[in-house]
């Protein structure tokens, strides 16, 4: 992360953070961690800084058990899979701390995933540990959910039934069609 922040690659940024990097790890060299070193090098003004800054809110917002600053930034495309040292990711926090409304928030995101892994455990592996079924249960179905589109979309019937449906325009049905010259 630190090295992506440095060449000022916004998207590699927005991946590393989407994949759960940590955004408080600190570089080895002078101890700074990946925003210091945004703000140093390129200043307050630049996309990477932005993802950034946003990501920590989001992290202080978990914390906090703010859930609706965490569903506005959300719904602004700041990721919930960044992790911090301390914490984990957003949904281990939730976890955690039983926050359901929280974990509701984030499980609804289309960028949530629930595999992110924080001292070699998923926000799945804590509610099972913790004997928190309801939280084990929101996780599974959001998980079974993803599944389900995800087949759906790249399942060979799926993509027969597509391409055997009749399209219209010219052609489809044997007979020409005028195109309106809108």
């Amino acid at each position: 992360l630190h090295a992506a922040v440095r060449t000022n690659r916004a998207a590699l940024v927005d991946r590393l953070l989407d994949a759960g990097a940590c955004i408080d790890a600190r570089d080895t060299s002078a101890g700074r961690r990946p925003l210091d070193v945004s703000v140093c090098t390129w200043g307050r003004r630049v996309t990477v800084t932005a993802h950034l800054v946003h990501s920590d809110r989001m992290a202080k917002a978990v914390v906090r058990h703010d859930v609706d600053a965490v569903a506005f930034l959300l719904a602004c495309g700041v990721s919930p899979n960044m992790t911090t040292e301390a914490y984990g990711s957003p949904l281990h926090v939730a976890v955690r701390h039983r926050r359901y409304r929280m974990m509701a928030a984030l499980l609804s995101s289309d960028r949530c995933r629930t595999a992110v892994r924080h001292n070699g455990v998923t926000p799945l592996d804590y509610a099972v540990a913790m004997g928190d079924a309801r939280a084990a249960n929101m996780i599974q179905w959001r998980d079974m959910q993803r599944r389900r589109r995800r087949t759906k979309h790249l399942s060979p019937v799926a993509a027969t039934k597509r391409a055997s449906r009749p399209r219209g325009g010219v052609g489809s049905d044997d007979t020409p069609t005028r195109r309106s010259s809108i």
